[in-house]
């Protein structure tokens, strides 16, 4: 399972906009790998990844109303 660090750099997004998109702080992101966070986080970090990675940033941001 890939670190939440290393799936947002492959999504070329800096950590500080990813945090800011889905209202986590960087520090809360160091020490995860999506296998460690709590399932529902985890479905919902998968969720962000599939959007941004097929949609776009923006497509997100309109989604959460941003």
């Amino acid at each position: 399972m890939r670190d939440i660090r290393e799936e947002i750099n492959r999504l070329g997004i800096t950590q500080k906009e990813f945090g800011k998109l889905i209202g986590a702080d960087r520090m809360s992101l160091r020490n995860y790998s999506l296998g460690k966070v709590p399932e529902k986080m985890e479905k919902y970090l998968r969720l962000v990844f599939y959007i941004i990675e097929n949609e776009g940033v923006e497509r997100l941001k309109n989604i959460l109303g941003e």
